[in-house]
């Protein structure tokens, strides 16, 4: 689906909230998130592995937005420190939307600009 590149290795970050939404057009045939079956956000960066940022395995019909199940306590500074930090977006459809859906990503983090 995507990747998103973070580009300040000299701040630490937290993840607070993440969350998609579903943006309605004039018209749309697309109502809501239902079509998703999975949606998945890793992490990863030199010499580290992928770990697990934030998932979602349940859209119910007639929701336009969700919140993420955000890993508890995962702090994104080994990442940033690591160099080429990036997280990557994946997911899975229930079925094919009847016409392009776009969405909007909100990933706010918390910064501690005192650790270097």
């Amino acid at each position: 689906m995507g990747v998103v590149f973070c580009k300040r290795p000299e701040e630490a970050v937290l993840c607070e909230i993440l969350f998609i939404n579903y943006m309605k057009g004039m018209g749309s045939l697309v109502k809501d998130l239902s079509f998703i079956k999975e949606l998945k956000f890793e992490v990863s960066a030199d010499g580290m592995e992928k770990s697990l940022l934030a998932m979602r395995d349940s859209f119910p019909q007639g929701v336009s937005w969700v919140s993420l199940d955000i890993t508890p306590d995962i702090e994104l500074k080994t990442y940033l420190k690591a160099g080429n930090m990036i997280v990557w977006v994946s997911g899975s459809l229930t079925s094919i939307p009847p016409e392009t859906a776009k969405l909007q990503i909100t990933f706010l983090i918390r910064v501690d600009v005192n650790v270097v």
